[in-house]
């Protein structure tokens, strides 16, 4: 939706993200109505792909560690 709320024609930017993005599994967002919202989307996103990263990294850690205990 708009920031009004009324819908028309896709932009060139959405019909692109869907016909390019959206296949993959990766989830659009927006339209955002203004720079912060989007900063604070930014920053949310961020922080949820770091704490994947580092639960997966302290997986890995722990897998290692049993093989190297006798």
């Amino acid at each position: 939706m708009g920031v009004t709320g009324i819908r028309g024609r896709k932009s060139k930017v959405e019909q692109f993200l869907e016909a390019q993005v959206k296949r993959f599994g990766i989830r659009i967002r927006g339209p955002y109505g203004n720079v912060e919202s989007l900063y604070d989307d930014i920053l949310k996103d961020l922080a949820y792909e770091m704490s994947e990263l580092a639960r997966e990294a302290v997986s890995v850690r722990r897998i290692i560690h049993r093989r190297l205990i006798p």
